[in-house]
């Protein structure tokens, strides 16, 4: 089996919403988007905010596919890739040519202002002379180490206070004319996308390009901040949207670390933000029951994982139950993979055990601390687990009637037996099943023992 399921982001490229790719029924969203983008008159910056593991990536890979397919110029970033760049500007202006080059623009006189504009402004020191002028100050107060290295190059008469103030202001306004010439090259070059990918004899599909930002909030803060500053300041040009994707209270945390624990980082954000999207959650209606189904299908089938029919509708179950993301769904599915290869042949398929089984493979991807309560419950007598886990679990879990299985289990009666398979009747004692299981407490010990020093990424 494969330990981890890959994110086959390719087909997505390849066949978007198309393929059964669309499992949740989001191209609605992407259409909108679309349509929003398409018909602004302005540089708008959208924000989609959506939860880790709710499968951003996989929408944006799909967005991207029916954006070429309608001739819209679109680029993708994945910021976390490119984080060990101490500077975004490079890796975003490469992005940006890149584009130019794929529409046979490399040799365009727009592109080659571009690229001059990116030229100039790299050795304008924007970014560079802020850190250089704040390591000067930082010497001249407090006798900051490395000033020489900083100050190589100036006159001898840096020291006079006049210069030094004619020296920076004459290099903010020669920054300040860059930033706007680049800003200029941007906005030709955006136009000429537009124009070059203009179908023969139809109306032009988008008044903007589209940047696609993605994994901002797995940045480093220092990174993000960078970045989404310079979006806002530098490429903000007409005809040019971007779309960050990002989980923005985990971004807004991040930031803090910049900014101390008190600074109110949710707000400095929507400062940089015009519009906030997010992706629909999967509702429990038939319909998407059985996308869920698929998915789960596909899922366990890609790592090699065998699911009976019981064993998918279990997983069906929680992942309604505790509103699962879905990358906690393919970490619950590695979970019982690996419980599997573990206990090769030793396995119970009876009903209440696969039940208890899975529901703990869910639990350690889920909330690993109630995995690891339950992994050390005492094995000498019967204690309730109940009173516990029902403060850190959703109502959900114990409403239903596997709920209600489970409310059982954990409130830990001494001498447990298995519910048959319709609910109504007691089958064997549990010792039947195992001799070593002389209460629920040995039962979960001895489920969550192979899965307990596996932690899956």
């Amino acid at each position: 089996m494969k330990y981890h399921i890959p994110d086959d982001y390719a087909v997505f490229e390849e066949y978007g919403f198309n393929n059964n790719n669309d499992t949740f029924k989001r191209k609605e969203v992407a259409d909108s988007l679309t349509s929003i983008i398409s018909n602004s008159d302005d540089s708008l910056v959208i924000s989609l905010d959506a939860p880790w593991g709710e499968g951003k990536t996989a929408f944006l890979h799909m967005w991207q596919k029916t954006l070429k397919d309608q001739h819209i110029p679109v680029i993708y970033f994945d910021a976390f890739k490119n984080d060990h760049h101490q500077d975004p500007f490079p890796p975003l202006s490469s992005a940006i040519y890149e584009l130019a080059k794929e529409n046979q623009l490399s040799g365009d006189e727009t592109a080659k202002a571009f690229a001059e504009g990116v030229g100039k402004f790299l050795k304008s020191g924007v970014i560079v002379g802020s850190k250089a002028l704040t390591r000067m100050a930082a010497h001249q107060l407090f006798g900051e180490p490395g000033f020489e290295g900083i100050a190589e190059g100036l006159s001898d008469d840096i020291s006079n206070e006049i210069v030094i103030g004619e020296k920076f202001l004459n290099s903010y306004t020669n920054q300040e004319a860059t930033m706007q010439a680049f800003n200029k090259s941007l906005t030709v070059l955006a136009r000429d996308l537009l124009d070059e990918s203009t179908v023969e004899g139809a109306p032009t599909a988008s008044k903007n390009i589209i940047f696609i930002i993605d994994e901002l909030d797995r940045c480093r803060p220092d990174y993000a901040l960078a970045l989404i500053e310079l979006i806002k300041h530098v490429f903000s040009a007409q005809g040019v949207c971007f779309v960050l994707s990002m989980n923005k209270p985990q971004l807004a945390e991040s930031l803090k670390v910049i900014y101390g624990a008190g600074f109110d980082s949710l707000t400095y954000l929507d400062k940089f933000i015009h519009i906030t999207t997010s992706l629909p959650k999967v509702g429990a209606d038939q319909e998407k029951q059985i996308f869920v189904v698929d998915y789960i299908t596909n899922a366990a089938a890609s790592a090699g994982i065998e699911l009976y029919t019981n064993d998918i509708d279990l997983f069906r179950h929680y992942f309604h139950a505790l509103n699962l993301p879905l990358r906690v769904m393919n970490k619950s599915i590695i979970n019982f993979g690996i419980y599997n290869t573990v206990k090769k042949h030793e396995i119970l398929r009876h009903p209440s055990v696969i039940k208890i089984t899975i529901g703990l493979c869910v639990l350690k991807a889920y909330k690993p601390d109630v995995f690891e309560y339950l992994s050390n419950l005492p094995l000498t007598k019967e204690s309730s687990a109940y009173e516990f886990c029902k403060d850190k679990l959703p109502h959900s879990f114990f409403s239903d009637k596997a709920g209600k299985d489970w409310q059982q289990i954990l409130n830990g009666p001494n001498k447990p037996s298995p519910l048959s398979p319709d609910g109504k009747s007691r089958a064997a004692s549990w010792s039947n099943l195992n001799p070593e299981w002389s209460s629920y407490n040995k039962m979960i010990y001895d489920i969550c023992r192979p899965l307990k020093y596996f932690n899956v990424a």
